[in-house]
């Protein structure tokens, strides 16, 4: 038996404001204002537990989704939709989810596929809501994906690319730079004062760097040197007039003057310095009298994340002014002190993290059972509170094998809501920051004063300005789209359209377009790629009107590269390689429309005549089984086109269009195809080098009583599948990998009782190695925790 006790910060929260001294009208009006917009921002919070750190493909990536509360850091109980996409390198979706997360939780995955392009990828996760707030508080994890075989199918454009991928990639590595941050935002003549800094390379990874600090008139009046997190600070009392230069030197001996921001001839100089148990705030002030910012009396105000307000009004004495503030006023996490006028216009400020070590702990027991004709451990979990009380939550567990020991989970729910979810700047890792045996708590101050709060300010928030409000929380799907009379060009307004879903979630629907032609189908409920069919009367003319789909085109899908960021493996074709249509491009892409097209072509190769009671449902079954020398990936086996493409001609009725609208066409309004597979396809130049396919529509007295049928496939819910191990499934040698990190085990609802406690079973692989236990996961009343432990396996 395996007892191990894992100490876990968590997050508490308490909420009861208190204020040094009696602040008056304007600090009450100041709370009830932040308290009201951030009540009406409801601000949200995503992390997802990835069970591993590297993938290849053929692999799945499994996850589980915790959505919180962006203030009290509580699951979010309301039921909403959560979106997750799967970025590569070079822009390109991937993948996608979406996912219905209820009571703050949610699971799903990525099957990898086999001729997944080998590279850096990104996977982002966010809410419509979110949406009101920009894309640097969507939540973001970036990784590496493997895949050798990648090299034998690359296209040629995208090894160039991954060339020069990786030049720029040395570029931004040697790009150092260094920023200086004085505490409170500006320094003022004749006041001391603290001047953190940072320096990092163009990736954001820290950068050892040491200089001086140059008085122009008398020489070197400070020295400095970063820590190994890449930040530090230094004294300075800034004198009249005087612009002070940083000479800074970097690794290999390379040496830059940077100028040191412009000290404020009057100004308020704001100091804060933390112990156990209080918050010491120190305001100095230079404003003379006369000056609109003079003022005897000084407003001090701290919050976290919107909540838990504290401060007071505090006396000027010959221009200092201090205050002191219970850490208890505040839960962990970053708080913002900010200081005003006693008009409550803000002239300072700056962040300090709380830490309370409250900690959760875990208490793992493991032993080794045989059950049936397999061994297995069997993990029991005890969860408590820092005082021993149990903990009711859900967490999520994931057991990965290495040969050696893992590489650290440079992500978790701890550091990533605690920090980076409220400091968007920053893309690396933050961990480290919270592990009491790094002894990192100056360092964690600097990093707090190298950042600013951002997700409001306090000019918004005194003036009531509440930001514009486009996307609304949803927790049902919709389906909506335009019917279009063509002869006219726009939308048909009080136009019926029916709709069929053909799966699992069957059903029909009726519903009639708005005054500019549009229709919904909402509070829809269907799961995976379902089958659409649309359907609408025929217009008086009988001829059928035009239904256009609305895709809700992402955008933001572009990789910046970062601290987790590797140089892309593959920069040439492989020995095997051989042309490969689409490889690497999205399985979400659709084809353009391209220009109109001659009309007069001659005799085609074949021509396919479609009778209006054809029993084929679609035009791609039409193509495959009546087309000649057409495969099942609509492409001619001879002809290939000099642009490099496999892809025939589409054309209806002389115009141009793309594969998608073409297999869109309903086969009644067909009357016949016309194939140029061989050298009669010259007539359309080198767009029909690799053949053309034209269609065309009957005659209007041909088409009575046919409605317009249009076939969609559309994606729901995503089901979650069931784990099954890489021990299994891998087939790889472990010399193609930089990294082989094997998943035996993954849980994604670990619900601990009243008593705190839950027990599940893990398959012992058979394989000598390293098993490292993660887990992380939320209470239900209290707290975030993450933990995880080794055992060495031995066959």
């Amino acid at each position: 038996m395996i007892r191990i006790a894992i100490i876990i910060t968590i997050l508490g929260l308490s909420l009861m404001p208190g204020y040094g001294q009696e602040a008056g009208a304007p600090l009450r009006d100041a709370e009830e204002k932040l308290n009201s917009y951030r009540s009406f921002l409801s601000p949200q919070k995503i992390y997802l537990h990835q069970n591993k750190n590297r993938y290849s493909a053929g692999d799945i990536i499994w996850f589980k989704l915790y959505l919180l509360d962006g203030s009290k850091h509580m699951p979010d109980t309301t039921s909403t939709n959560v979106y997750v996409d799967l970025i590569s390198s070079n822009g390109t979706l991937m993948g996608k989810r979406v996912l219905l997360a209820e009571n703050g939780v949610a699971e799903g995955d990525f099957n990898l596929a086999r001729n997944l392009p080998d590279g850096n990828y990104r996977m982002r996760a966010y809410t419509n809501w979110m949406r009101n707030f920009g894309e640097e508080y969507y939540y973001s994890s970036y990784f590496y994906i493997e895949n050798p075989g990648y090299a034998d199918i690359i296209p040629r454009a995208e090894a160039r690319a991954n060339r020069r991928f990786n030049r720029n990639l040395d570029d931004m590595e040697e790009a150092f730079n260094i920023v200086f941050f004085p505490e409170g935002g500006r320094m003022v003549e004749g006041v001391p004062g603290r001047v953190a800094f940072r320096a990092f390379d163009g990736l954001g990874n820290a950068v050892d760097a040491s200089g001086e600090v140059i008085d122009p008139s008398s020489g070197v009046v400070a020295g400095f040197e970063t820590g190994s997190t890449g930040t530090g600070s230094f004294e300075l009392t800034p004198a009249a007039g005087t612009r002070y230069t940083a000479r800074v030197s970097f690794r290999g001996g390379r040496s830059r003057d940077f100028e040191l921001p412009e000290a404020l001839p009057e100004g308020v100089a704001l100091s804060v310095d933390q112990d156990n148990d209080n918050l010491h705030v120190n305001v100095t002030s230079t404003y003379r009298n006369g000056h609109p910012h003079f003022s005897e009396e000084v407003v001090v105000i701290g919050h976290s994340r919107g909540t838990a307000l504290s401060g007071g009004l505090a006396q000027y004495q010959n221009g200092k002014a201090s205050m002191t503030i219970p850490v208890n006023d505040f839960p962990t996490g970053i708080t913002q002190i900010t200081v005003f006028t006693p008009g409550m216009t803000p002239l300072a400020e700056r962040l300090v993290f709380v830490n309370h070590d409250d900690a959760l702990v875990f208490y793992p027991e493991v032993s080794r059972q045989e059950v049936g004709d397999r061994d297995y451990y069997i993990l029991g979990v005890d969860v408590t509170d820092k005082d021993g009380n149990p903990v009711e939550g859900s967490f999520s567990l994931s057991v990965v094998q290495t040969r050696d020991k893992m590489q650290e989970m440079e992500r978790n729910i701890l550091s990533e809501i605690l920090i980076n979810s409220d400091l968007p700047g920053i893309t690396g890792p933050t961990h480290k920051y919270l592990d009491p045996e790094m002894e990192l708590e100056e360092a964690l101050d600097n990093l707090m004063m190298t950042n600013g709060w951002r997700r409001f300010t306090w000019e918004d928030v005194l003036a009531g300005e509440i930001p514009e409000i486009e996307y609304l929380p949803s927790s049902t799907l919709a389906v909506s789209g335009t019917a279009i009379d063509l002869s006219r060009d726009r939308g048909l307004p009080n136009f019926p359209v029916m709709m069929e879903i053909v799966g699992k979630d069957n059903g029909d629907f009726e519903t009639k377009t708005n005054n500019h032609g549009r229709f919904v189908f909402d509070n829809l409920v269907f799961h995976d790629d379902v089958r659409v069919r649309l359907s609408t009367d025929r217009l008086v003319s009988n001829r059928p009107p035009r239904l256009e789909l609305e895709t809700g085109r992402l955008t933001g899908l572009d990789y910046v590269a970062n601290v987790y960021t590797l140089p892309q493996d593959i920069t040439s074709r492989g020995s095997d390689w051989e042309r490969t249509a689409g490889a690497g491009s999205s399985p979400y892409s659709d084809m353009p429309d391209d220009a109109a097209a001659p009309q007069q072509y001659g005799v085609p190769d074949q021509t396919v005549y479609i009778e209006r009671d054809s029993k084929q449902p679609n035009m791609y079954d039409i193509l495959v089984t009546r087309v000649r020398g057409l495969n099942h990936n609509l492409q001619f086996r001879g002809p290939t086109s000099v642009t490099l493409s496999n892809q025939p001609l589409f054309m209806l009725d002389g115009t141009e269009i793309g594969q998608s609208a073409f297999l869109n066409l309903d086969p009644r309004y067909v009357q016949r195809l016309e194939i140029f597979s061989g050298p009669r396809a010259s007539v359309f130049g080198v767009r029909g080098a690799a053949g053309a396919i034209l269609a065309y529509t009957r005659r209007a007295g041909d088409m009575e009583d046919v409605v317009t049928v249009e076939e969609y496939l559309i994606q729901g819910y995503h089901s979650p599948r069931e784990f099954y191990s890489d021990l299994v499934s891998y087939t790889r040698s472990e010399d193609e990998l930089r990294v082989m990190e094997r998943a035996v085990h993954w849980e994604p609802n670990l619900i601990t009782d009243e008593n705190g406690r839950v027990t599940t079973a893990v398959p012992v692989s058979g394989k000598s190695g390293i098993l490292t236990f993660i887990i992380e996961g939320t209470g239900l009343e209290k707290g975030i925790g993450y933990g995880h432990f080794t055992i060495e396996e031995k066959p």
